[in-house]
């Protein structure tokens, strides 16, 4: 996340280079498949992403295999993302949240990355939904 102190004085302009997410679904599944994979047993990282990926209502976003994570493709994803228009990384960020609680739990880990990208996207963290019934509701929301 070094790029962080890099973009925070760009003009407006240049930080919502994006309008839409179409075009994007290689960085959105590189960042969902980071975060999804945190979710414990290894079983629950397919509705973890699923269910986060949800919230965007995008088509091509899929779930990569452990080989095919690279953190610098994690950096760069995240930079791409955080030249989307605000309620675009506002909505990315509900999808993330929704991931990383699918599996019941926060850890700390989860937070400290939900925060970094958080703040990386200048935007104000998500409520973290705890229970089933808000992680279904979430995922769904109308933005």
């Amino acid at each position: 996340f070094s790029h962080h102190l890099k973009t925070a004085h760009r003009p407006l302009e240049a930080k919502e280079r994006y309008r839409s997410l179409g075009g994007l679904q290689d960085e959105l599944s590189m960042l969902f498949s980071f975060l999804a994979g945190l979710a414990e047993p290894d079983e629950a990282i397919p509705r973890a992403f699923e269910v986060g990926v949800a919230r965007l209502e995008l088509q091509g976003v899929r779930l990569l295999e452990p080989r095919e994570l690279r953190f610098e493709a994690l950096d760069l994803a995240i930079e791409t993302l955080s030249l989307t228009r605000f309620a675009l990384r506002k909505k990315i960020l509900e999808g993330l949240a929704i991931t990383v609680a699918s599996d019941g739990r926060f850890t700390d880990e989860e937070a400290d990355l939900l925060r970094a990208i958080s703040s990386i996207f200048e935007c104000p963290m998500p409520p973290i939904p705890l229970d089933e019934a808000e992680i279904a509701a979430s995922a769904h929301a109308e933005a």
